[in-house]
């Protein structure tokens, strides 16, 4: 998986499918263009040509149905490599053995410490891998950052579901509107 910081950084990585070309399966790049051709809203050809490879990329500017197919094909392996914004870095249970990080900076800020793990955290899932590695590539510039960031300690995540009953109703409307969402696409 490949961390790139806009939507726009993430799409022209045809060099890393030409790479992958040898190593790739035709017949279930074939499928996956298919497969997302049979979703609603008009097929981007940039993805078109990387699927073509078994390489995808994830942003925010995708469908909610182009999201789900491509990370389940990353899952199934069907998508051998995955560029993505910060739209995968947390929340999401992928199996990536090793995250690549393109830059120690996002939209001109630096990475804070926390974001930093959440994408590093992707790598090695339990369950779903045996190793993972992390990449972080940077200009000599961002060196100190990128070894403060490798160095810190994870920050304490608090729950938003503790403390007020409006925050837990909201989570669980959140997730009956992704269930009801599901199941309608399921149906129809």
């Amino acid at each position: 998986m490949v961390t790139a910081a806009t939507s726009g950084s993430g799409e022209p990585h045809g060099d890393l499918a030409e790479r992958l070309r040898s190593r790739t399966n035709a017949e279930t790049g074939k499928s996956l263009v298919q497969r997302l051709r049979s979703t609603p809203g008009a097929m981007d050809p940039a993805l078109a040509s990387c699927l073509s490879m078994q390489v995808a990329f994830h942003h925010a500017g995708l469908t909610l149905e182009e999201r789900d197919l491509l990370e389940g094909a990353f899952r199934e392996g069907a998508v051998r490599a995955l560029v993505a914004t910060t739209t995968l870095s947390s929340g999401v249970n992928l199996p990536a053995r090793r995250v690549i990080i393109r830059s120690a900076n996002f939209q001109g800020n630096p990475i804070d410490s926390l974001s930093y793990h959440q994408m590093v955290g992707r790598a090695g899932r339990m369950g779903l891998d045996t190793q993972g590695e992390s990449i972080l590539m940077c200009r000599d510039s961002d060196r100190s950052l990128a070894q403060r960031l490798s160095r810190a300690e994870a920050q304490p995540i608090t729950s938003c579901l503790t403390g007020s009953s409006t925050s837990l109703r909201r989570a669980l409307l959140e997730v009956g509107a992704t269930s009801s969402h599901l199941f309608l696409n399921d149906c129809f």
